[in-house]
């Protein structure tokens, strides 16, 4: 390989990250004061790229040589150029963003019919009346329209006004339109129409209008809560159902030909009824057709993408934070099925952290850290995140396409395996919990008594059955005999509002309360202690009320009997003749009768 062809390797090392500026300077310092000698591959020699990356990089210099006539120093000027003007475009973009390529842009020649167009609602249709801008990309704009044939709401998308008169992203517009009405799926949304536009306005399609918020914001949610010890218990199943609707929709369409490209919690909409989106497939590409011909046959409208340039060997296409290795290098060759499901496991990866694969200061940093693959482990930063959980995620985030998961739905089926394991061993604790609270429940003496928060009955222990039998389940109704619950004056009916079960579904503790009650069964009569709790939630939320009866009739008995003892004591004592002295000598308590205070005075 001669001097100029290493110039050339380099330049491409440079504009894919494989090599720092400063590691570029010093091998064009040493070509230029070294003119005639014939110098080492200083690639090689210092160790800058791993051998297994040579023969890939040779082999876009080799491309990039034959589209400027074998000139490699006219190749090289040009990929510095396109490097400089991809840094200061590139440094402008937040790292959450999609790329569609990091070269020059490619506009056409400025044309009377490219008109930049006002950022104001357009000119009402026929069809369509305009409501607001919904959302804005990098490529186009999603307005809110009401359908006036159809009478509904619906979304419609259109070319962004300044890219009108560009060939390249008009034909990645329809496009996109295209590929999205391909796919027939519940996770994807369905296009109703696709209009060409005219010299007043862009191209634009109408589809289904979710409403509902994106994956990405329900995971930083969660996390937010999370950090604060607020997250509720459902919400991680609840993002890990979505992202399986996620992977079986990628999986559908992966069995029509289709890549996604750009998969990341931005681009998927849970819809305020369970529904689970996969949106943006403007750099999506069939793998049945080239890139450049995946609609070249497609009736009107259209746009002649024959030599569009929609991608070319070396583009950066995708979100550098959610890249693969292959996608961050620009190796559109190497793209497949499993780019995407490199995607998925950023996703993962993203449900279980809170950030993505890879962050940096600039988007040029986030690239280098994709290129070399390897993020670190979600329990780093995340400690308590299932271990299996972490497994799969860092297999789909394998560096090699090779070493990932070779299809989307192996991946739902790996996180649905370890969904299944988790509900059987919750329903194992809870049911062994059952058992135990069962066993306390029926040896108890006690009666026990659960109910939600209209008093209907969710519980209540053998012991609670033989106290009150069928008034249990009407305890707080006042025609099922609420007005067999007496106060210890054995007269005074309590209300419904004062049971104890009642405050206690109000949110109030009740202690040591004493009833005389009535139950409609053969017991008869008998006297309870209660004490009521309010049965709340993890969230504190009132749910119910838990009330514990202890039969105390034979307490009540024996006090009865000992008031009745004391009374017949007395009046023994008040009528006898003769003078009675008692003294106590553990506490020098001294009684006497009144004959013996008349006898000494």
């Amino acid at each position: 390989m001669d001097r100029d062809r290493y110039l050339l390797l380099s330049a491409f090392c440079l504009l894919t990250g494989r090599i720092e500026g400063e590691q570029f300077s010093a091998i064009w310092r040493e070509f230029a004061e070294n003119p005639g000698e014939c110098l080492q591959d200083p690639l090689a020699e210092r160790g800058w790229i791993p051998p297994e990356d040579r023969p890939h990089l040779e082999y876009l210099a080799d491309c990039c040589l034959r589209e400027h006539g074998g000139d490699a120093q006219a190749a090289s000027l040009h990929l510095l150029a396109a490097a400089r003007k991809s840094v200061a475009s590139l440094d402008r973009l937040a790292p959450e963003n999609t790329l569609v390529y990091s070269g020059p842009e490619c506009e056409d020649p400025p044309s009377e019919s490219r008109v930049a167009q006002p950022q104001a609602a357009p000119p009402a249709e026929v069809r369509y009346t305009y409501t607001e801008i919904h959302a804005t990309g990098g490529m186009g704009r999603v307005w809110r329209v009401h359908d006036l044939q159809l009478d509904r709401e619906v979304a419609l998308k259109e070319l962004r006004p300044e890219k009108v008169g560009n060939r390249t992203a008009a034909a990645r517009f329809v496009r996109e339109a295209r590929l999205t009405g391909l796919l027939e799926h519940p996770g994807i949304v369905p296009v109703y129409e696709l209009a060409s536009g005219s010299d007043s306005r862009p191209p634009f399609y109408t589809m289904r209008f979710v409403r509902g918020g994106t994956l990405g914001a329900a995971i930083r949610d969660f996390h937010a809560k999370r950090g604060n010890g607020q997250e509720e218990p459902l919400e991680f199943v609840h993002l890990l159902t979505a992202f399986v609707a996620v992977c079986n929709t990628v999986a559908y369409a992966h069995s029509r030909q289709v890549l996604h490209r750009d998969l990341k919690g931005e681009n998927v909409i849970l819809g305020d009824f369970g529904e689970v989106i996969v949106l943006d497939w403007g750099i999506a590409k069939r793998t049945d057709l080239p890139e450049d011909e995946d609609f070249e046959n497609s009736e009107s409208p259209r746009y002649d993408s024959h030599d569009a340039g929609l991608t070319i060997q070396g583009e950066v296409i995708g979100t550098p934070a959610y890249m693969a290795p292959e996608q961050a290098e620009g190796r559109l060759e190497d793209i497949d099925e499993r780019t995407d499901v490199y995607g998925l496991g950023a996703m993962l990866y993203e449900i279980l952290t809170g950030r993505p694969p890879f962050a940096g200061s600039s988007t040029l940093e986030v690239l280098r850290l994709a290129i070399r693959g390897n993020p670190t482990a979600p329990r780093d930063h995340w400690p308590e995140a299932p271990a299996a959980l972490q497994e799969i995620c860092l297999k789909a985030l394998a560096r090699e396409p090779a070493e990932r998961f070779a299809r989307a739905e192996e991946i739902a089926q790996a996180v649905q395996q370890w969904q299944e394991v988790q509900r059987r061993r919750a329903e194992d604790a809870l049911r062994r919990q059952t058992e135990v609270l069962r066993s306390i429940l029926n040896s108890m003496s006690e009666g026990v008594l659960v109910t939600d928060a209209s008093g209907q009955v969710l519980l209540i222990n053998p012991a609670g059955e033989r106290m009150f039998g069928s008034i249990a389940g009407a305890m707080l109704a006042e025609s099922h005999g609420v007005g067999e619950f007496f106060m210890p004056d054995q007269v005074t009916r309590f209300t419904p509002e004062e049971l104890p079960l009642a405050r206690a579904i109000r949110g109030d503790d009740v202690n040591d309360v004493e009833m005389y009650i009535h139950p409609p069964t053969e017991r008869g009569p008998f006297w309870a202690s209660a004490n009521a709790r309010p049965l709340r939630n993890g969230a504190g939320v009132l749910q119910g009320g838990v009330v514990v009866f202890r039969d105390i009739t034979e307490r009540k008995q024996a006090e009865r009997e000992l008031v009745l003892s004391r009374e017949r004591f007395e009046l023994a004592v008040l009528g006898s003749q003769d003078g009675l002295w008692d003294w106590y000598p553990k506490t020098g308590e001294i009684y006497y009768s009144p004959r013996w205070k008349s006898i000494l005075g």
